[in-house]
């Protein structure tokens, strides 16, 4: 079972809910047999998932402490949590909850290795791209690119 979920960042009022939805169903287009969204209790919604397990792996992409500590909780006994999220701000790591549940947490930047790989794939026809972005090239018409002079993060068009 592929599980999508998605910490979603700090949008203003309005946006959040319509945002939340077309993220989760990017995940769901994506392979995602299920998509948990924020404002779910999404510790109760993976053991409901899992038998009370927990997920196998849980990937950290974010880069904030709570969806770190969220994926620790996420993970089963000998599960794998791998941080991918560039953080600003340091996380708990809970030791005295994880020793005894044999967790390994991976860090890293994601390389371009594979880079060479996949612009292969896409000129062979093998890997659609259709999915990664909208008609304009942009993520979606709603959103513009930063600026030398805006912030590192998207923003609404006004």
């Amino acid at each position: 079972m592929h599980l999508g979920l998605r910490a979603l960042p700090l949008l203003p009022t309005g946006m959040y809910g319509q945002c939340q939805e077309a993220r989760l169903q990017a995940a769901k287009n994506f392979g995602a047999d299920v998509a948990i969204g924020a404002g779910t209790d999404a510790v109760a919604a993976v053991a409901e998932l899992t038998g009370g397990l927990g997920a196998d792996v849980a990937i950290e992409a974010v880069g904030v402490p709570e969806t770190f500590e969220l994926c620790t909780r996420l993970v089963r006994p000998g599960g794998h949590v791998a941080n991918i999220g560039v953080h600003g701000k340091p996380a708990t790591l809970h030791l005295e909850d994880l020793w005894i549940r044999n967790v390994t947490i991976i860090t890293g930047l994601v390389d371009t290795y594979p880079t060479p790989t996949l612009l292969s794939m896409i000129v062979a026809g093998r890997l659609d791209t259709g999915q990664f972005s909208s008609p304009t090239g942009s993520p979606s018409p709603r959103w513009r690119r930063p600026t030398m002079s805006s912030p590192a993060r998207r923003t609404p068009e006004p």
